[in-house]
């Protein structure tokens, strides 16, 4: 079967992706020729332990109302968007999925008891961005699009490339405009055919290790290769690039390899004692962004002056100082994420194993099963976190089928929620309460705002006012 890339994009509550979740996702399914083969939009009603943030509607403009009318209740439309991404052969593609889509999809995956990495390696299936994409290009100059710039500075966001070049029409931040943007920014970097095909290979594992290996190495230190990495992230400032060293593999993150950024001005007070202080290393995973090419002078000679000469004073400094430069490899190859206390299940996707054939034989019965019965196949989850996923999915969209005992669970969450008790995400940061979105919203009120956006912080009060005073009694 041909591949096929699938362009899609994502409006969240928030940017919590241990707690927020989807309201709008839109996807159109093309050939490799970006001819357009299906397309696909779901809304999804807002879940009853979430409020959305005044900052997310204020950008995406997609209504509570409108959600909760028209839209699937989560668990149904993750199967749908999950059935979408892991169709065999697809290649899922957006606009910075990578740095945000992606993660926030495997979150809403884990919680529906889906498989959140089939769709980044099973039945021929794979990733890549177009963002990282944009900015090689723009480093590059090429002349494919007009590449907008902002108070005299370089941009590389959706919005302003797509208004600078006409590539659809409708509100920016809708996910189906956005996705259109997307597709017409493919053709206009696909005009370019080898370098369209050069830069999907750097989302293919196997070939981007082809050309880690063609890296040259920094003398004074052989096993170490330099080289020039690309990168939205980097920042206009730097025309999005940044020179690096770069220290092989984690030695506990198989997919993760570890690079010392050369151009930062702080590097010569590096010493034993402060190898974990200051902000010099990229941990790349691979087959994603940054990218990066060799150390040539025809790609070395687009550094900015203070760049070059930052770049060799730090060389140099690393040259006179091999056994420093080990250290900070075994340092940082040694490195862990620090462990975080017992997380709510809907938050501890990196703390689960992976499924066992068994999960997944219960899972998948659990999904097959009619609404009427799935409370009967939950009871029979033996992983704790698992159970708790089913009782919660249950709780939330079937209630009138939920126990007690589950109907209640929920409530507790939601008056933790609501008596703004904090609770950690994936990242050990405390989830906004209650009380810190009638702050953002008062503080987005106030804001310049068009009658739209007046409209749904109108909502979003009303919504709030109403979730006080109901006292989730109505879950019962």
């Amino acid at each position: 079967m041909q591949k096929t890339l699938l362009f899609y994009d994502l409006e969240t509550t928030g940017l919590d992706k241990s707690y927020d979740q989807v309201q709008q996702f839109a996807a159109i399914r093309t050939d490799l020729d970006l001819n357009e083969l299906e397309r696909h939009e779901i809304f999804v009603k807002i879940n009853p332990d979430i409020i959305p943030s005044p900052e997310a509607l204020l950008v995406h403009r997609v209504s509570i109302s409108q959600c909760n009318e028209i839209g699937l209740n989560e668990y149904e439309a993750m199967q749908k968007i999950h059935a979408l991404l892991n169709t065999p052969n697809t290649i899922s593609i957006g606009y910075n999925t990578l740095g945000f889509d992606d993660e926030f999809l495997r979150f809403s995956f884990h919680r529906n008891l889906l498989t959140p990495y089939t769709h980044q390696f099973a039945n021929g299936c794979g990733r890549a961005d177009l963002y990282p994409m944009a900015a090689m290009l723009r480093w590059q100059e090429a002349d494919c699009i007009s590449w907008p710039k902002i108070d005299g500075k370089p941009t590389l966001k959706l919005e302003h490339i797509s208004a600078t070049n006409q590539l659809a029409q409708g509100q920016a931040h809708n996910a189906l405009v956005d996705v259109e943007a997307t597709i017409a920014l493919s053709k206009r970097f696909q005009s370019s055919e080898s370098s369209w095909q050069y830069l999907l290979g750097y989302f293919d594992k196997h070939q981007e290790s082809k050309r880690f290996t063609k890296l040259e190495k920094f003398s004074p230190a052989p096993s170490f290769q330099l080289a020039i990495m690309l990168d939205g992230q980097f920042g206009s400032q730097r025309l999005y690039q940044c020179p690096v060293l770069g220290l092989g593999a984690h030695k506990h993150y198989r997919n993760q390899t570890l690079w010392l950024k050369c151009d930062q001005e702080d590097l010569i007070e590096l010493n034993e004692k402060n190898l974990d202080t200051l902000p010099w290393i990229i941990r790349k995973k691979s087959g994603e962004s940054p990218f990066f090419l060799p150390n040539k002078p025809r790609f070395m000679n687009r550094l900015s002056k203070t760049q070059s000469e930052t770049l060799a004073r730090n060389l140099n400094f690393l040259s006179e100082r091999p056994a420093l430069l080990k250290k900070i490899q075994a340092y940082h190859s040694e490195w862990q994420y620090p462990e975080l206390p017992e997380l709510p299940a809907q938050a501890g996707l990196y703390q689960s194993d992976f499924l066992s054939a068994t999960d997944l034989r219960q899972c998948a019965a659990f999904h097959e099963a009619k609404p009427s019965q799935k409370a009967v196949i939950a009871d029979k989850f033996r992983r704790p976190n698992l159970k708790n996923l089913a009782d919660n999915i249950l709780a939330k969209h079937y209630p009138e089928i939920a126990s007690d005992e589950q109907n209640q669970n929920l409530q507790n969450q939601i008056s933790k929620y609501m008596q703004n008790e904090p609770m950690l995400n994936h990242q050990g940061k405390p989830r906004r309460t209650l009380s810190d979105l009638q702050e953002a919203l008062i503080e987005c009120q106030a804001k310049d705002l068009d009658a739209s956006q007046c409209s749904l912080l109108e909502e979003l009060n009303t919504t709030i006012t109403e979730t006080i005073a109901s006292k989730p009694t109505h879950l019962a």
